[in-house]
Parts: structure tokens; sequence; C-alpha cells
């Protein structure tokens, strides 16, 4: 089978970010970050362990909703509760949070590649 290649600048990028792709590209983000780190079983692990979209802090084991390696909020998970499907349900709630997910999304292409960008364009209050 031959390749069919395409030339990078013969094609655009997506330019129509609206906030409901927003949404469905972190919740695939984090539902495949959740597959790969938590459902493979031992044997299957791959040997270079990926991004884990699961931090520890202080306060103990958060979800981190993540775009281009910012961090947009933590989401604290129960240790009570299986951990997986407060993953999958967290997710499933982002929904409510498109607007700001959105604009958090304008703002990390924004700064992204620019030298000093966080601290030349702060991050705005209602991204939060």
């Amino acid at each position: 089978m031959a390749l069919n290649l395409v030339r990078p600048d013969s094609v655009a990028m997506q330019k129509d970010i609206t906030p409901e792709s927003v949404v469905r590209e972190i919740q695939k983000n984090i539902l495949l970050s959740l597959r790969h780190n938590h459902v493979l079983s031992k044997d299957k692990q791959p040997k270079k362990k990926k991004r884990d979209c699961i931090v520890e802090r202080s306060n103990g084991r958060n979800l981190a909703v993540k775009i281009s390696n910012w961090t947009w909020n933590l989401i604290p998970l129960n240790s009570d509760e299986d951990e997986v499907q407060q993953v999958i349900e967290a997710a499933e709630q982002l929904t409510q949070y498109q607007d700001s997910l959105f604009r958090f999304k304008l703002w990390t292409n924004k700064i992204t590649g620019v030298e000093g960008g966080e601290k030349k364009f702060p991050r705005p209050e209602d991204t939060y």
C-alpha cells in the first residue's frame, strides 16, 4: 500500500473552534488518558508511560483538566469512590463549563509558543 502524502503547507489548520468542539476534544483526551493509564492490564502497558490526567496535590488526587499542557482547573476525586467512574462522570459534566473552557482554549492558543506569553497575556478571570 502506498502512502498518500500531503504537504503541510497545502492544507489549512482547523480554524472553526467552537465551545462544543473544545469540550469534545478535552473529553476525548481525558478518556484516552484514563484508558491508557488505568484500564489497560499491566502486561499491556507500554514501556514509556504517557502523561496522566490524575495528579496528586495537597488535597489528594485530582483530575487535571488540561489544554495545551495548561491546567484549566482541578477536580478533586473522592478516595471512597471508584476513581475511574468519577473521571468518566466528570468528563461528561464538562459540557456545563463549555464557555469557560472555550475562553481558556483561546487564551492558551494566544500564549502557546510565545516567549513569556503567560506574563504578557495574563490568564483572564473568566477562564477559571
